[in-house]
């Protein structure tokens, strides 16, 4: 698409309350953004389907909004726009009736082809769950597969910081704008994660976040998921809204188990008592992204776990009861930082292996 075309479309994007369903009703009726743009306002009042406010935020906005001004914002932040009339779409989300006509984001676009799993749950998460996010997420990249979630506290962080660790593709779909780091505390993972893959939304730059923002852009991890993959949630949890949005859309769902005691477990242990898929380790999602292997894969597998057993012995004889940086196991170790994360998380899931401190180790008592 043209410039010409793309600042109409752009215009569209920030007009007040022009969410998408609303944007599709214009398109509709006028067929183009720029049909609407140039609409004078008694036609608008003709369709009947404009409120007063809609019609004085359309009209006004024509106006107030310098697109030149937002296009050229856009650039010098790296941000690129594209919309569903334009070839560069992702294919994969033009079959839903919900889709998102346009996107935002900084990075590269996942390709259609990409397998990739959505991981999502709980933002106060506990150290199981974070560690085995980690851990799934961090095995993935092995089978080319990789991971969507929401770059929010807890276990969305968690995953894509385990799939940037196993040098795997992830992508953070925002409940703002794609400029704005929310929260600020995972400034470092925004970052990589836009290194990795991209940071993804509908709203317009400069979009602050609102709660009722969050629960609709969970539509669009489960569009982008091959599977979907809640660890730790609760019963009431925001998570279950991705999950509802999955089984919509015909993907498989799969849960971490936990105690049944455990709060943080009962919409995990809930979900698989309604025939959600037990998740345990990655290869749990293999069939249901379509990701197939023969014994040659089975051999590389056994090759590398036998690689990490070693790599695990010669972490673990560095460590000692007093915690030690990540910086300092790199430095005894001589691996690189995303082989010391590895491994500092396998010897977690084994219970050898505390973190008191973020980013400090110690072996446990």
């Amino acid at each position: 698409m043209n410039y010409e075309e793309s600042k109409y479309w752009l215009w569209l994007t920030y007009i007040p309350m022009m969410w998408c369903e609303k944007a599709k009703k214009c398109l509709d009726v006028f067929g183009t953004p720029r049909e609407l743009f140039e609409a004078k306002e008694e036609l608008l009042e003709k369709t009947g389907i404009f409120s007063e406010e809609d019609i004085y935020n359309i009209v006004s906005s024509k106006n107030n909004i310098n697109i030149e001004e937002k296009w050229n914002q856009m650039d010098k932040k790296g941000i690129k726009f594209v919309t569903i009339d334009d070839d560069g779409y992702i294919d994969k989300l033009r079959i839903y009736e919900d889709k998102p006509l346009w996107l935002f984001y900084k990075g590269e676009l996942p390709k259609d082809n990409d397998k990739l799993v959505g991981m999502v749950g709980a933002r106060n998460c506990s150290q199981y769950g974070k560690t085995m996010a980690e851990n799934i997420a961090c095995k993935l990249p092995l089978y080319s597969i990789g991971v969507v979630s929401g770059l929010a506290r807890g276990i969305d962080v968690a995953a894509h910081r385990g799939t940037i660790m196993g040098r795997g593709k992830t992508y953070a779909v925002l409940g703002c704008g794609v400029d704005i780091c929310y929260p600020r505390e995972n400034i470092n993972t925004y970052m990589e994660v836009i290194a990795n893959g991209a940071v993804i939304s509908e709203y317009p730059p400069g979009c602050q976040p609102m709660p009722w923002q969050f629960p609709y852009r969970n539509r669009i991890i489960s569009m982008l998921s091959d599977a979907v993959a809640v660890l730790e949630a609760k019963r009431k949890s925001g998570s279950l809204i991705t999950t509802d949005y999955a089984l919509k859309y015909g993907k498989e769902i799969f849960a971490l188990p936990g105690r049944v005691t455990d709060t943080l477990s009962e919409g995990c242990n809930d979900l698989i008592k309604s025939g959600a898929s037990i998740l345990t380790e990655a290869e749990d999602m293999l069939f249901a992204t379509g990701v197939y292997f023969d014994d040659k894969d089975i051999q590389k597998n056994k090759n590398k776990k036998i690689i990490l057993e070693k790599e695990n012995e010669v972490v673990y004889s560095c460590l000692d009861l007093l915690p030690q940086s990540i910086e300092e196991i790199i430095d005894k170790t001589g691996m690189n930082s995303s082989e010391v994360y590895e491994v500092l998380m396998n010897l977690e899931m084994d219970g050898l292996v505390i973190e008191p401190v973020r980013n400090h180790y110690a072996r446990k008592k």
